[in-house]
């Protein structure tokens, strides 16, 4: 299963776009280069980056400081919804 999801994804993949409500400037000084790519929209900014790991995608966009937006792929708006189901169970207390 692992290697057809991989193998479905191509040579670099998932390409993920995500909408940032932040101007290019505040995110750029916040993240390091390797993040993914940055380009002005307006007054918010969109990211960009390559994944193999839908998991590592969704834990690198949860410790973003800014409200966000997942404009693609679908499958890590859904995997985003297991971490905040993961994340508000662990918070509950006991």
């Amino acid at each position: 299963e692992h290697i057809r999801e991989a193998l479905s994804r191509g040579p670099q993949g998932l390409d993920v776009v995500v909408d940032i409500g932040a101007p290019l400037d505040e995110v750029a000084a916040a993240l390091p280069p390797w993040v993914g790519e940055l380009t002005a929209r307006g007054d918010r900014c969109e990211l960009r980056f390559a994944t193999w790991d839908v998991r590592a995608a969704a834990a690198r966009l949860a410790w973003l400081p800014w409200q966000f937006l997942v404009v693609s792929p679908g499958v890590l708006v859904d995997e985003l919804a297991v971490l905040a189901e993961r994340l508000g169970q662990a918070s509950l207390r006991r």
